[in-house]
């Protein structure tokens, strides 16, 4: 009697891990080949994740290295905590270096490494950190979204980290995602 049981347990236990193999085999499938792509159709990068249908994450590379950006129907923003500030210049007419304001005492670890590694975007323009940071007196800062320059009534003090240019992003929105807008 009791091995007939448990024979009956043994083979309900095996159907039970068939059927569940089976199942997962046939829900788990991998995504390949999303991409994103611009209002002209011009691939911008691969989609690694998309949220709420409202905003994608993509890879782009850029030179040697792989960045990821924040893709929304209207435009590209940076991840993490570099989106958000204009670019800052010690002269009144956006000349010159510019910098990014952000407290090297707010980021964990050697700051240095950390701003070198981060990519900076502005007006579709990418810049990377080209020293440690440091006080600057800001006399002028660009528009984040458009570029224009505009003077400080009054120069500022700011902890800021020195930034050089690395390339324009020629992207036009709306974006998409192989003809599916962002936002629709």
């Amino acid at each position: 009697m009791h091995v007939r049981l448990y024979v009956l347990v043994t083979v309900a236990l095996a159907l039970l891990l068939m059927a569940s193999s089976a199942l997962s085999a046939t829900t788990i499938k991998p995504v390949v080949g999303l991409t994103l792509n611009d209002a002209r159709g011009q691939l911008v990068g691969t989609v690694i994740d998309v949220a709420d249908g409202q905003q994608a994450t993509v890879v782009l590379k850029v030179g040697t290295r792989m960045l990821l950006f924040h893709a929304t129907r209207d435009g590209l923003r940076e991840t993490g905590n570099t989106f958000g500030t204009p670019l800052m210049y010690a002269s009144i007419d956006c000349s010159g270096e510019g910098f990014d304001a952000h407290n090297p005492d707010d980021v964990r670890g050697d700051p240095i490494n950390f701003f070198q590694s981060v990519v900076f975007m502005s007006a579709n323009k990418l810049y990377t950190a080209s020293g440690p940071a440091k006080a600057v007196l800001v006399k002028s800062m660009t528009d984040e979204q458009t570029g224009a320059c505009e003077v400080q009534g009054e120069p500022f003090e700011v902890v800021a980290v020195p930034l050089q240019f690395l390339t324009d992003l020629p992207f036009q929105s709306p974006f998409a995602i192989r003809g599916i807008a962002l936002g629709d």
